[in-house]
């Protein structure tokens, strides 16, 4: 007997999937690695009548008068099976019962299985450069930026005086000095 719930949902797809390979039901082909290849009629109605009994044993006579008909041989079935097996390759198992048929033991997939490749080297990681590479340079660095804040505060914490002096001449030209000195407490206001 059949698995019915199988055959029934296997019905209901247009694709199926044996591994790699891709069979396009309505259309009768197969894509594989890209080509795609039509099935003779006879080998696509042997397939489905094999898919619509998946794990159960189908007789020659059942295959036969499905079919061919009265028209069927024990070779035309023959061949159709090696045709579906050189077509599949391992990606289907049909296994002959000797004298009585063949039963379809692969399970098509409803979806594509995506084949995941390793890389042929295992990939290395890039080192990281530090921003500074050496501790001399970071001291370097570090003294140089505390050298400049502490000026930077030294200044602001000074009281400068800062007076300029300017000339006017009779062509109307500048002349002058500007004078920076240190506040005594009493002088800066």
């Amino acid at each position: 007997m059949p698995d019915e719930t199988i055959s029934k949902h296997i019905a209901t797809f247009p694709k199926l999937y044996f591994g790699q390979i891709q069979y396009l039901r309505n259309e009768r082909e197969l894509l594989v690695e890209g080509e795609t290849i039509r099935l003779e009629p006879k080998a696509a109605a042997t397939l489905e009548v094999l898919l619509d009994n998946h794990n159960s044993v189908v007789t020659r006579e059942q295959l036969l008068d499905e079919i061919w008909g009265q028209t069927g041989s024990d070779e035309a079935l023959t061949q159709a099976i090696s045709r579906l097996r050189r077509l599949f390759g391992d990606a289907i198992n049909i296994k002959t019962i000797p004298k009585i048929g063949y039963q379809l033991l692969t399970k098509p997939e409803t979806t594509a299985r995506i084949a995941i490749v390793a890389p042929e080297q295992p990939v290395q990681p890039v080192p990281v450069k530090p921003l500074i590479d050496t501790p001399l340079k970071g001291f370097v660095c570090g003294f140089c930026l505390a050298t400049l804040i502490a000026l930077f505060i030294g200044l602001l914490m000074t009281d400068i005086q800062i007076s300029v002096e300017e000339e006017y001449d009779h062509n109307g030209k500048v002349s002058g000095t500007t004078t920076i000195e240190k506040c005594r407490e009493e002088d800066c206001s």
